[in-house]
């Protein structure tokens, strides 16, 4: 998935397992630039905010694979 950032750039996400609310991580390379030098750009720290569902999937949603909301507050 992708996640929009900053100035509307883009950066991809991947996750190899299950995603609880409150997951961090890291992306090295991705945060906002160095004062002295803005060739160089920090870490970027992602916190997902995760809602599970409280009631059973009907049939359909449970043939989908996946959806992603990737929107950034």
């Amino acid at each position: 998935m992708t996640a929009n950032i900053f100035n509307f750039e883009q950066v991809k996400v991947t996750r190899e397992k299950v995603t609880w609310p409150g997951a961090k991580i890291r992306k090295s390379g991705e945060g906002m630039p160095n004062y002295e030098n803005n060739n160089v750009k920090g870490s970027l720290y992602i916190t997902f905010d995760v809602q599970f569902p409280k009631v059973e999937f009907t049939e359909e949603e449970k043939k989908c694979k996946y959806t992603t909301d990737t929107r950034v507050f």
